[in-house]
Order: structure tokens, then sequence, then C-alpha cells
């Protein structure tokens, strides 16, 4: 993560410990609501969360049947909580799909 214009940086991935294994390209993030926090989604659903951003789950830990061939191509906030956004090459009539994940 490299800030800009006065953003604070909060963490990122490779300061991690114990360093995680990446499931592909880092593909979206999303500011939390405070703006003291945020989340990273890499391509297999993992979502990362820094500073206040809590993390409440991933795209990744959906059960096998739902993943399908199914990838993440970004996230969005939402309240409490945020959507993973993914790419869905089932032919069928969506081609894109939304998982919401939010503080319970």
């Amino acid at each position: 993560v490299w800030p800009f214009d006065g953003a604070p940086h909060l963490g990122s991935i490779p300061k991690l410990t114990p360093a995680p294994k990446l499931g592909g390209n880092i593909v979206g993030g999303a500011w939390a609501e405070s703006g003291q926090g945020y989340w990273m989604v890499a391509r297999d659903g993992a979502v990362y969360a820094f500073g206040d951003a809590g993390w409440h789950g991933g795209f990744n830990q959906e059960p096998p049947r739902t993943r399908g061939g199914r990838y993440a191509v970004g996230m969005v906030r939402v309240a409490n909580g945020y959507r993973v956004i993914t790419f869905d090459p089932s032919q069928d009539t969506t081609r894109y799909d939304a998982y919401e994940y939010r503080r319970k």
C-alpha cells in the first residue's frame, strides 16, 4: 500500500506476520466508513483488513460448490461490512455476483 495525498498508511500485506500466501493478485479495496481502516481483496476472495476495518470473512471461505469457477474482481463497502464482487464464468444470466460479509 502506497498512501497518496494525505491518506493514512494503516498496513499492507507484506508486513503481516505470519506472511499470508496470496491466492492471486490484489484486485480491489475499500475504505472503512471511519476513514481509518481499509480492506483489500485478492483474486481468490481472501479479504485482508487494516486499521479499524473489521474482518468479517471472505469469498475464499465459501464452500467449493458456491465458489465454482468464480473469482473476485473487486469489493465495495456496505453498512457494517463489505461485498466481494466476483466474476461468474458460468454463462448464466449474471456475469457478476456479490457476496456480503457484515459485522454480526
